[in-house]
């Protein structure tokens, strides 16, 4: 949508349709309920750990998408908003990284990840990253986040690698078949971060690039004798 300011001057607004406000809340709504579900029956297991449960990435990623989608189901001009639109890459960034890892790296090996139950898989593995990753490039910022902003994109997942590695020991637990020692060598360890990271870098460049106001066509120049 063009809409002229004051001073005469065309600035770009996406479209936003109420039903996209309606699926932003769905998927919130149904996100949280999927999460506050898994946790409450998992505390009927003996053997669950709510530090481990919460030192899962797709749930931390799941997290940052109910308070992502909620925020726009209420408030959807915060597209336009630099701040938000930075933590809005973000968390796209982390739920499409949370689907890939899964589909391609864990259920093909048959990983155990904690989410045995089917729906609440499809949710937290399929649906949410989907929707979120749809919901970037159907309604794209308004505004391009600079490369500086898409850099801090990768702080989260860095500090998490840490905290994983440097716990893991500790707890003799790991989140993740591909971070664990016990299950693969250090160099196959490092490989798998190396492919991720290299994902992480893609996608985040993808997603920048995407971003900001659509090229309009220019108007062709009458040719000068």
């Amino acid at each position: 949508m063009v809409s002229h300011g004051s001073d005469g001057r065309r600035s770009y607004t996406p479209a936003m349709p109420a039903v996209q406000r309606v699926v932003r809340g769905a998927m919130a709504i149904a996100t949280l309920y999927t999460l506050i579900w898994h946790f409450t029956n998992g505390e009927d297991d003996p053997t669950f750990d709510a530090v481990n449960f919460f030192s899962y990435f797709t749930i931390l990623s799941n997290i940052g998408a109910i308070i992502l989608l909620g925020a726009l189901a209420i408030r959807p001009a915060l597209v336009g908003v630099e701040g938000f639109v930075v933590f809005r890459g973000a968390v796209t960034l982390y739920m499409i990284i949370t689907g890939i890892v899964y589909n391609v790296l864990l259920a093909p090996a048959s990983a155990d990840v904690n989410t045995n139950t089917q729906w609440v898989n499809f949710i937290v593995h399929v649906l949410g990253p989907i929707v979120v990753a749809l919901d970037w490039f159907v309604y794209r910022s308004p505004i391009k986040p600079t490369v500086g902003q898409m850099a801090t994109w990768w702080i989260f997942p860095a500090l998490y690698l840490i905290y994983t590695l440097i716990r893991g020991p500790f707890a003799d637990w790991y989140p993740y078949p591909f971070l664990d020692p016990n299950q693969k060598s250090v160099g196959a360890i490092i490989g798998y971060c190396v492919g991720i990271l290299v994902a992480f870098v893609l996608i985040s460049t993808i997603l920048r690039w995407w971003s900001g106001p659509p090229r309009r066509q220019r108007v062709p120049q009458p040719a000068t004798a």
